[in-house]
């Protein structure tokens, strides 16, 4: 069943509709956005969760409960806070409770890496038909683009190669481009872009355009 907080109070108080949740097989609840779920209106869709359980025969321990948040944890308590929450909104004992929390995993570059020599033509025009290519998902638009900008051999098979092949083409090409790996790590944090221009300018020892920064940018996206 999908719904909202208010619909589920009004099939719970509403006789017609209160055997839909007799016996019912309640194994999970799920509420997104949990954050959202504080002072009153948390503590009233807490005493709900309870209602629901009790209306189908189900003990806290026999419907898993999942909150999904990106904003739940406090940098102050890290993990304790959304333990608490889940204790006190589910009605579960804190043993019980398991957090999946992300994890970041880094670009694996190559080791031997190269960079590009200078675009052959226009870069604006290169990155025009790169944005439109990339918006389509056209994988021989932009194997077409990449070789033109670049004149080099090594393009993308996309003639008969299976979904999803020449986007792992691509991704082998890019680790190996030192441009691109300078541009990601000196993006670890916001620059201004002419700051950023005149930074990889001073490293290739050759003239950039914002066009080309682009480029390899909207690339490795």
């Amino acid at each position: 069943m999908l719904t909202n907080v208010k619909q589920l109070e009004l099939l719970l108080t509403r006789q017609k509709d209160t055997e839909l949740f007799h016996n019912a097989h309640l194994d999970y609840l799920v509420f997104d956005e949990a954050h959202t779920f504080t002072g009153a209106n948390g503590a009233e869709t807490a005493c709900l969760i309870r209602r629901l359980r009790a209306f189908c025969g189900r003990t806290p321990s026999q419907t898993t409960c999942i909150a999904t948040s990106a904003t739940i944890a406090d940098p102050h308590h890290g993990q304790q806070a959304a333990q608490d929450f889940a204790q006190r909104f589910f009605g579960i004992p804190t043993p019980t409770i398991q957090l999946v929390t992300e994890q970041y995993q880094a670009d694996l570059w190559q080791t031997q890496r190269h960079w590009p020599p200078i675009l052959k033509g226009d870069p604006a025009t290169h990155l025009q038909y790169l944005l439109n290519a990339i918006e389509q998902e056209d994988g021989q638009s932009i194997s077409n683009t990449y070789q033109q900008m670049l004149g080099n051999p090594k393009t993308l098979d996309t003639q008969d190669a299976p979904p999803q092949t020449w986007q792992e083409q691509l991704y082998q090409l890019l680790t190996a481009n030192e441009l691109l790996y300078q541009l990601t790590t000196a993006l670890n944090h916001p620059r201004p872009l002419q700051e950023l221009i005149q930074q990889l300018t001073q490293q290739t020892q050759r003239p950039l355009t914002e066009a080309e920064i682009l480029i390899w940018l909207a690339l490795g996206a």
